[in-house]
């Protein structure tokens, strides 16, 4: 099956927290997506590829912020940013007993356009606050004067990728049951913290896992880990 799909979606403004630095009030947010892909089986139906192209674009795209030096959290909005890319994932049923499912994805973003307002509120409480001991240095004095233009978006990764696999095997105990074996592996990174895109958070690995027992579909006993290579991220 092929397809393609537009939409609008619409989320409210409002006001921030009296005391918040960049915007008493915040506009609403408009965005418009497209996207065109495709899902098919393949084998018997037993492997399921699904893949997909997509772009979007904001209006007034709301952004969080939080002022440590104050204690304020706040929104702002950026007026015009876009995000494209592409997706892909897949579900292979092996054998009987194991499946293995996995994707990946990829994203760019961009922001076109930036308030200057908000820009020069940064910029003047950056440089003022004395707990600074660096102020903006002057490589980064070259992003504020480029109002951020092609700058990233903020707080989500843009290179994802997992692989999944999972392995069901019927036993004689307690009458029937089914031993059930997972283990769930991720990639993600790209992920950028403020708009002058200095700090980004590397590329994470995570590994999950579980182990259970299934007892005639009633009732199951599981053994489980997150992050089971403890990455502090």
């Amino acid at each position: 099956m092929f397809y393609t799909t537009y939409a609008r979606g619409f989320r409210s403004g409002g006001f921030n927290a009296s005391g918040a630095l960049l915007a008493e009030t915040f506009d609403k947010e408009i965005l418009d997506s497209f996207e065109i892909g495709q899902k098919s089986t393949w084998a018997n139906g037993s492997f399921r590829l699904n893949a997909a192209a997509f772009y979007e674009f904001y209006d007034d795209i709301q952004v969080f912020e939080f002022d440590g030096a104050i204690f304020v959290q706040s929104l702002f909005t950026i007026p015009k940013s876009e995000i494209y890319g592409a997706e892909m994932s897949f579900d292979w049923a092996a054998t009987d007993a194991l499946t293995i499912s996995g994707g990946v994805g990829l994203m760019q973003s961009k922001i076109k356009k930036f308030d200057t307002a908000v820009r020069d509120t940064l910029e003047s409480e950056l440089n003022a606050r004395v707990a600074n001991t660096v102020k903006i240095v002057p490589e980064k004095q070259a992003e504020f004067d480029n109002n951020f233009k092609g700058n990233k978006l903020l707080k989500f990764p843009h290179t994802s990728a997992n692989v999944s696999v999972l392995h069901e095997m019927p036993l004689k105990l307690f009458g029937s049951s089914t031993l059930i074996t997972r283990l769930d592996y991720q990639v993600f990174g790209n992920r950028y913290w403020f708009v002058d895109n200095v700090d980004k958070q590397p590329f994470q690995h995570i590994l999950d896992g579980s182990i259970g027992l299934q007892f005639n579909d009633n009732w199951e006993a599981v053994i489980w880990c997150k992050n089971c290579n403890d990455r502090i991220y």
